[in-house]
């Protein structure tokens, strides 16, 4: 953040905001129209997707493949806006109101482990191929 102004890091999340934002959209839209269950598929495939991709990214980043503008515009920004722990939350709550409390905890089991595990992929794989 030293080499790049306050205005200036805060538009790069901005932008790779509205550009994560509009991948979890599109990801909800396809799921919904794909799946055929109540089951939060696509908050799920946002959050560990985005997971692996924050891992991959602070990976390259460590191997100075990436630099500082790429990390808040993809990691803060884009990942930032792609997962969504919010989503997550509404959904366990709607499950367990709902009576399903097994798929409320299989969606937590799902999630927690998930995301830390493809987080950690993600940062695995940059490591492996950046050094």
């Amino acid at each position: 953040m030293d080499s790049l102004s306050p205005v200036s890091w805060i538009a790069m999340v901005l932008l790779g905001g509205g550009v994560g934002c509009l991948l979890r959209h599109l990801v909800y839209v396809f799921m919904e129209r794909q799946a055929r269950t109540t089951m939060p598929l696509a908050t799920l495939a946002v959050n560990i997707t985005g997971s692996f991709a924050i891992g991959l990214l602070f990976g390259a980043h460590q191997a100075d493949a990436i630099g500082e503008i790429a990390v808040f515009l993809l990691a803060g920004g884009t990942c930032g806006a792609y997962t969504t722990f919010s989503s997550f939350c509404a959904d366990e709550i709607r499950l367990m109101r709902s009576g399903r409390p097994l798929a409320a905890l299989s969606v937590f089991i799902l999630t927690i482990p998930g995301c830390i595990a493809a987080a950690g992929l993600g940062l695995a794989v940059a490591r492996y191929f950046f050094g």
